[in-house]
């Protein structure tokens, strides 16, 4: 039975997003306005990620020492040397603290380094030191004069940055000595 109006392309038009077929227009509500969901809360609002696929990729190892072995037996030599090592490990860490999987990155390719610029003082290392800024980005490097120890502080700080985290107080570098 169809709904008495005397505009039913209108009624049908309020129902329209929420009925799954014009005709099924006798179950649906008698209200002239849509239905409105109410609103959510920030963290409702997104879905929570419990799985996630990762790609995550340790370090190559080397390529090991090219070197041949020569003796006056031998002149060609044969290839001696080694084969590299086993590359780094990855490691996961699970927390009770992280609730949401949806900030992890995709692609984990290596971790958090250090880059240090030694010998700042002689000539020519501006333009050395330049050029490695270009080539690595946005990692943060270190201007480092071992012989008038500059940067030597700068460089232990990083150093308990990178294995400590926000915590700059487990790990002791005081007693390195600068040669």
């Amino acid at each position: 039975m169809w709904l008495r109006c005397k505009n039913p392309v209108h009624c049908l038009e309020a129902f329209g997003k929420y009925s799954k077929s014009r005709w099924i227009l006798q179950t649906s509500g008698l209200s002239d306005t849509p239905f409105k969901k109410p609103k959510l809360a920030p963290l409702q609002e997104r879905r929570m990620i419990d799985r996630r696929r990762l790609w995550a990729k340790g370090g190559d190892g080397g390529n090991g020492c090219f070197s041949f072995h020569r003796s006056r037996h031998d002149r060609r030599g044969r290839p001696d040397g080694g084969n590299g090592g086993r590359g780094g490990d990855v490691i996961l860490e699970c927390s009770s603290t992280v609730w949401d999987l949806s900030s992890l990155q995709h692609h984990i390719v290596r971790r958090p380094s250090l880059i240090v610029a030694n010998k700042v003082d002689e000539v020519g290392a501006g333009e050395v030191y330049e050029e490695l800024r270009r080539r690595v980005g946005g990692v943060k490097i270190f201007r480092v004069c071992a012989v008038l120890g500059e940067g030597v502080l700068e460089l232990k700080d990083g150093l308990r940055m990178l294995v400590n985290g926000e915590d700059s107080n487990q790990l002791a570098l005081d007693n390195i000595d600068v040669d």
